[in-house]
């Protein structure tokens, strides 16, 4: 039935207060799940509390600390700030908030995540825990062309779920939205560029034609 209805589905069947989800290809620490309930515990009022995450390879190695998450800045909201990946893994929420929103759009394959986030800020406090509690594993394989079509798919997503909830929140999309989404498609096109020259086949390619234009300059003399 796809992601979203099955996330939809486990959050109905949890019986306990916080609830968090760890996709299949990743992992947290081993001190996630008491951090979080510590922290859920001391802010009653945050419907969502997040974390920093690892980047890991395939090995799960460590390979950096993501930067991009953060405290929302003051005056801004998740939906509103123009910070790509601002609130992401490790992602754990109160049920209690979860069921006074519509909960997860059965109908989401990808970005059911930010459009949950976005309802979750609708109806509670967002918090920023500074510590990498998340293994995050990227794709270091040599497949960059189904890793270009899963980012455009998730460009898209990630539309929908913003309309959504500017609709929800009564905001002037052609006002607010358009300008935001400008800013977040360059700053997602930039690092879906970096990601490509980051993958060994960009590498192997570059080490291949590298000498080739040096011979073509030196012949063309």
């Amino acid at each position: 039935m796809g992601c979203g209805y099955t996330k939809r589905r486990c959050v109905e069947l949890a019986q306990g207060e916080v609830c968090g989800f760890v996709d299949a290809d990743d992992s947290i620490t081993s001190n996630a799940i008491e951090k979080m309930v510590e922290a859920h515990i001391k802010n009653p009022l945050c419907s969502l509390i997040y974390s920093q995450f690892y980047y890991t390879d395939n090995n799960h190695n460590v390979i950096s600390i993501s930067q991009h998450q953060c405290t929302i800045p003051e005056g801004n909201s998740f939906l509103t700030c123009n910070i790509l990946g601002a609130v992401s893994h490790f992602a754990t929420f109160k049920k209690k908030y979860y069921n006074q929103t519509i909960g997860i759009d059965p109908s989401f394959k990808i970005a059911e995540d930010i459009d949950l986030y976005f309802k979750l800020e609708e109806v509670g406090v967002l918090l920023f825990i500074p510590t990498p509690l998340y293994y995050y594993r990227t794709d270091t394989g040599n497949n960059t062309s189904l890793g270009e079509k899963n980012h455009i798919k998730s460009i898209s997503w990630d539309f929908l779920a913003r309309i959504n909830a500017y609709k929800r929140r009564n905001l002037p999309i052609e006002d607010i939205l358009i300008p935001q989404l400008t800013h977040i498609y360059e700053e997602a096109y930039s690092i879906g560029q970096d990601n490509v020259r980051a993958t060994t086949s960009y590498k192997i390619g570059r080490a291949i034609i590298t000498p080739f234009k040096s011979i073509t300059k030196v012949l063309s003399r």
